[in-house]
Order: structure tokens, then C-alpha cells, then sequence
């Protein structure tokens, strides 16, 4: 039987894994993107998610939702930098902004958090119903990983247009995940960086949703 398993070796001077998560932010590589399509999900009469398309020059390519992690949005260079590789290789590429993150900040009277299952439903409807004959491919980063497993366990089998899905360090004990980022040094350093973009968010959504 074949083994799934690969091993990883990081570099000497990188094998800290804070080190690893702050410099993937810092040196990005190339996350030069095409012009990209711009969608607007209605979730609900006040609230709309953003996503951003790379189609692809394939009419049969698979596509593929990426959803960013706590904090981040489309433009962050992880997703740019992975929407990248994957749209040269050929796929199309949904890039989402969860609730009132990036290009939909102002546009919902909420945040997302990481029981918004059914945005993520809504929004895999939204793409299936543009690519109707396609299956579609979820990754989902950080939170939003949390959500896509939470996604998963309430549908079953019920899902009939997702054909693969895959968690990117989900934060699956959030007591856990909570302790460390209030109570240790380095996780207050990701603290205080999520914190700053969450008042940006609210601070957009309480000058539209007064």
C-alpha cells in the first residue's frame, strides 16, 4: 500500500514555527494575479461576501474555492501566491472574503466567525450554479478550515458538488488555540495582529450599519 505521508525538513535557521508563520506573511514570493472577476454573494438582505474569480482558459477545468484564515482576505499573499500556482497550472480559482473581510468590509451588518457553515454553503451554491457540470475543490486556511470540517460533518452526504476538501491547520481545539493566543508571548503577538484587522472590520461596519 501506498503511504500518503510526507515528511517536511525545514531549514536551520527556520525551524521555529512562529518564525515559519511570520516570515510566510513577510517574504510572499510571487503573487502577481491577473485582473480577477468580482462576485457579490447575498447571504441575507443585510449582509454580502466578496469573491474574486481567475477563470480559467479551460472550459473543463476543475475549480477550486479558497478561504482565508483569521484576519486575512483575498489579498493575503498566501492566497495570492497558492491562487497563483494553481491558476497557471490551469484551474479556476475562487478566492473568497468571508464576512465583512477585504473587498466586503462595509458590506455586512456582521462578521463571520468559525460556525459560518452556511456561508460557505452559500457560497459553493452560488459557484455551482455558475459551473454547473463542474465539482468543486474547498481549501480552507486557518478559521476557515474549522468552518469547511464544520461544513462537511453537517451535510454528510448530502454534498453532491464538492469532489475534494482539505482543512489547512484548523484550529480544531479552540479553548486550546484561545489559551495560547491570550496567555503565551508569542500568541499575543498574533493577538494583537488579529486584533487590528478585526477593528478595521468592525470599525467599516459600524460606519454602514450605523
Amino acid at each position: 500500500m501506498t503511504s500518503n505521508h510526507y515528511s517536511f525538513e525545514s531549514k536551520v535557521l527556520f525551524r521555529n514555527k512562529y518564525i515559519q508563520t511570520i516570515l510566510g506573511s513577510i517574504v510572499s514570493g510571487n503573487t502577481n494575479l491577473p485582473e480577477r472577476k468580482l462576485h457579490k454573494v447575498l447571504i441575507d438582505h443585510k449582509a454580502k461576501l466578496v469573491l474574486l474569480e481567475l477563470p480559467s482558459i479551460n472550459p473543463d477545468a476543475a475549480v477550486i474555492l479558497l478561504a482565508h484564515g483569521m484576519g486575512g482576505c483575498s489579498d493575503a499573499s498566501y492566497m495570492r501566491r497558492i491562487a497563483r500556482k494553481l491558476w497557471i497550472r490551469g484551474f479556476t480559482v475562487f478566492m473568497m472574503n468571508q464576512l465583512g473581510s477585504g473587498l466586503g468590509m462595509g458590506l455586512s451588518d456582521r462578521l463571520w466567525n468559525g460556525g459560518s457553515s452556511d456561508d460557505l454553503d452559500m457560497t459553493v451554491n452560488y459557484i455551482a450554479k455558475i459551473y454547473p457540470n463542474t465539482a468543486i475543490d474547498v481549501v480552507g486556511f486557518s478559521l476557515s478550515g474549522n468552518i469547511l470540517l464544520k461544513y462537511l460533518g453537517e451535510k454528510n452526504n448530502k454534498i453532491t458538488k464538492i469532489r475534494s476538501a482539505i482543512a489547512v491547520n484548523p484550529p480544531i481545539d479552540l479553548k486550546r488555540a484561545s489559551y495560547f493566543l491570550s496567555k503565551t508571548n508569542w500568541g499575543r503577538v498574533f493577538n494583537n495582529y488579529y486584533m487590528r484587522q478585526i477593528n478595521l472590520q468592525v470599525e467599516a461596519m459600524a460606519e454602514c450599519f450605523p
